[in-house]
């Protein structure tokens, strides 16, 4: 008897560890298998793009274009679960209207026209310098109270602690995306060449910051905005959830996350 029950429970054991093993090997598989991705466009006079991704040994996967106003995208997940297919000039809404629209109705809109009148002259000008006065007073209060809020939120948890962290995690998924080529060409001319050159100086102090191949060239006699690029890369779920499971469960933010969750913020 005692043999019978020890077969039995080794049974279950081996049941529950091959059951263990699935579930470990589905989510290495969904963690670290690799999403590729690419992405190309043009902007001239219209904006030309087209785009791809596959993920899970291109079970899941999808893709979008773009030429002037015609837009179309897919995306498909098996098993039922997503199916999605969209053509902009197959699936465009057509509304019939009507001859007798309400918007035609000469009737209509002398009603609406005299209704108008009477409203504006019901407003008083005191009424109106009241109005006007009230809102000063509410739009000083409310930056009182959102002054004071962020005074005891800073004392709390820490405003440029908080910030740093997000910077940091911001900068860190960037990396993580896997750009393998990201090239942007372009041309940009904003009317005035002092404003076309603080657009330059920005674009180069971004570029100094991102792993992007970015060339930006000033047109600065006339208005221009034109170019190209050309993305591919890879990445997948562990680079983009560890980064920010490790952003939430550590200093500063998981006491912010922790009062959130509690509804300490409710109101």
């Amino acid at each position: 008897m005692l043999g019978v029950l020890l077969t039995i429970l080794k049974v279950i054991l081996i049941l529950i560890g091959v059951i263990l093993g699935i579930v470990v090997f589905i989510l290495a598989v969904l963690l670290f298998n690799f999403c590729r991705f690419e992405a190309q466009g043009s902007k001239n006079e219209d904006i030309k793009s087209k785009g791809s991704f596959r993920w899970l040994f291109g079970i899941v996967k999808g893709s979008y274009e773009i030429d002037g106003d015609h837009l179309k995208y897919s995306v498909y997940v098996p098993f039922g679960i997503c199916n999605i297919n969209y053509d902009s000039e197959g699936d465009s809404i057509n509304i019939d209207l009507e001859e007798k629209n309400i918007c035609n109705n000469d009737e209509n809109i002398h009603k609406t026209v005299a209704n108008i009148e009477k409203n504006g002259n019901i407003n008083s000008i005191v009424k109106k310098i009241k109005n006007f006065f009230a809102g000063i007073k509410n739009f000083i209060a409310g930056i009182a109270d959102k002054i004071n809020f962020a005074r005891s939120f800073n004392d709390k948890y820490s405003i440029r602690s908080i910030l740093n962290a997000t910077i940091k995690l911001i900068i860190r998924l960037f990396k993580n995306i896997g750009f393998k080529k990201c090239e942007i060409n372009g041309i940009i001319g904003l009317g005035d060449p002092s404003d076309t050159g603080k657009a330059i100086g920005a674009v180069a102090v971004v570029k100094a910051f991102v792993p992007l191949d970015i060339n930006i060239e000033g047109n600065f006699e006339e208005r221009e905005l034109t170019g190209d690029f050309n993305i591919r890369g890879r990445t997948n779920l562990w680079l983009i959830l560890f980064p920010i499971a490790k952003y939430i469960f550590t200093k500063p933010v998981w006491p912010l996350v922790k009062d959130y969750w509690k509804g300490e913020f409710d109101g």
